[in-house]
C-alpha cells in the first residue's frame, strides 16, 4: 500500500478543520463554556460566540 503525499494529507485537514472547530465552538455553547484558543500570541479564553468577533468585517 502506498501512503498518501505530504499535500494530500494536508488538503484532507484543511477540508476537516471547519467542521471540527465548528463543533467544538457548539459543544462550548451547549455547555455554557469557554473556548480556549491562541490569539495575537497569547492564550485566551473567549465566549464561544466571540470566537470569530474580531474577525467579521465591519
Amino acid at each position: 500500500m502506498t501512503q498518501p503525499s505530504t499535500d494530500a494529507i494536508i488538503k484532507k485537514i484543511d477540508l476537516g478543520f471547519p467542521a471540527v472547530a465548528n463543533a467544538a465552538i457548539e459543544k462550548a455553547r451547549q455547555t455554557n463554556t469557554k473556548l480556549v484558543i491562541w490569539r495575537d500570541g497569547k492564550i485566551v479564553e473567549v465566549e464561544p460566540e466571540k470566537v470569530f468577533a474580531d474577525e467579521r468585517p465591519a
